[in-house]
């Protein structure tokens, strides 16, 4: 029996960033200008936060952060100091679009989409994303289809090891060989298995950002036009074009085709240590004194002198060492909410380098959805120069501000638009506003004829004309 073509195809590109697309690199991407020639496109509005974890979860469930209770890769057990857990496919508890399209009788194909790990049982086939340990893992389902995987393209590559190395020479190949490997495996179960609905979830754009941002925009602090790399992102952006004619050319005319990205890239200026400046305020006090710039370590923290604690990130993740809460909590439950207004003021008040304003932008846990959050969430999310500047978690710098990142190096942080385009039946055409990644599960829901979960922050996308 021949393989289902599918009915709707998703080519999500993590990190994919729509100035580049739509702007600055168009004339470069026949195969991106033509579908947005042929269809509707436009940048599309993340969640808070914009990262991976959560925002493809988000995106294929239609709940927005709050709801799904998941707020970045790894997460603490709230009231406890040290146990933490890393927010991978088993937290992820409100159904996806292959949940609802399996309840309806229909076969999903996925590779690479992020929190698919560890698999789960489904109406079709998965291959984990990025967050699998390694290939002795169980990493697809079924299992069976990891052996089909390694006699046909040898060690699958998850990501690409020690991404924010300093040397991009190496980075980039690696880049280039995971996508290669992980469109080429796209291909091949679309032409063996198939599917009603297919999805590539690819990580490469976002390496290829954090390693090589500088030489794709201009006001980057570290731009040089001259520099030997200088082309290397637009390179990678005609690879990525390649590789999706090469799927469309397999695909019926009449399959709906989506391009997505969770988030965008933007330049990075530098760090802010939250964690020292918190320190200064006398806010966090530790048992012994950092010798020098130290990673934050939760047992070195005088609990009984410490009234808030951060980890660092794309943002800043700042928690309320509350008493009745925390093992030893400091701040009393009657003070907590003018407590946490009152640290939010602060943050949003800190000065850069250049004694202006950084412009950090701080959100309360409720600022995430319409209802009371899930899960174990922080008290405050400190976008650090409105994601300008990285949250450093470290302790011990020299200062509050710093050139570069502490967990290697990088050069951009995360931008909250990423990419939309849609081009097939439905017969719209042109440039979109107002477009939010929590309504594309919906909008591929409605494509199918199944309606959208009436708690869900997510409606279907009008994708008509008009």
């Amino acid at each position: 029996m021949a393989p289902v073509q599918p009915r709707v195809v998703v080519l999500g590109l993590d990190c994919l960033s729509p100035r580049l697309v739509f702007e600055r690199y168009r004339k470069d991407l026949p195969t991106f200008r033509r579908l947005m020639d042929a269809g509707l496109w436009g940048p599309l509005r993340s969640v808070d936060p914009p990262i991976t974890v959560p925002a493809w979860s988000c995106m294929m469930s239609g709940y927005d952060p709050a709801q799904l209770g998941l707020y970045g890769f790894r997460h603490r057990v709230i009231g406890t100091y040290t146990n933490r857990y890393t927010a991978d496919g088993a937290r992820v508890t409100r159904p996806r679009v292959w949940d609802h399209l399996g309840a309806a009788g229909l076969c999903a194909g996925l590779v690479g989409v992020p929190d698919t790990y560890p698999p789960r049982r489904l109406a079709g086939y998965s291959v984990a994303g990025f967050l699998a340990p390694n290939t002795a893992a169980a990493y697809t389902f079924p299992d069976s289809l990891k052996d089909e995987i390694a006699a046909r393209f040898g060690a699958y590559r998850f990501d690409v090891d020690d991404f924010r190395s300093t040397d991009r020479d190496r980075i980039y190949r690696d880049i280039c060989a995971m996508t290669a490997q992980h469109f080429a495996l796209f291909r091949h179960l679309l032409a063996t298995r198939g599917g009603d609905f297919m999805m590539l979830c690819e990580i490469g754009p976002d390496r290829v950002h954090h390693a090589f941002w500088r030489h794709a925009d201009p006001a980057h602090r570290w731009h040089d036009p001259a520099h030997r790399d200088a082309g290397v992102v637009r390179d990678y952006y005609r690879r990525l074009d390649a590789e999706v004619a090469q799927v469309l050319a397999q695909l019926d005319p009449a399959c709906h085709v989506l391009v997505v990205s969770d988030h965008g890239a933007r330049a990075m200026e530098g760090g802010f240590c939250l964690n020292d400046w918190l320190r200064r305020e006398g806010l966090l006090a530790l048992r012994e004194e950092p010798r020098g710039p130290t990673p934050f370590a939760e047992e070195n923290v005088d609990w009984g002198r410490t009234r808030a604690w951060a980890w660092g990130g794309y943002y800043g993740r700042v928690f309320v060492n509350l008493a009745g809460r925390e093992p030893e909590g400091q701040v009393p439950a009657a003070a907590a909410e003018r407590f946490a207004l009152e640290l939010a003021a602060r943050l949003t008040a800190v000065a850069g380098p250049d004694g202006r304003p950084l412009g950090n932008r701080v959100l309360r846990p409720h600022d995430l959805g319409a209802g009371a959050p899930a899960g174990d969430y922080p008290d405050l999310l400190v976008y650090c120069g409105d994601l300008g500047w990285r949250a450093l978690g470290s302790v011990g710098n020299p200062g509050l501000f710093t050139a570069e990142n502490d967990t290697g190096a990088d050069d951009a942080n995360h931008d909250p638009e990423g990419v939309f385009v849609y081009s097939g039946p439905a017969g719209g055409r042109g440039e979109r506003s107002g477009l939010r990644l929590v309504d594309v599960g919906p909008t591929i829901l409605e494509l199918f004829g199944l309606p959208t979960p009436p708690d869900a922050a997510g409606r279907p996308i009008p994708l008509g004309p008009g």
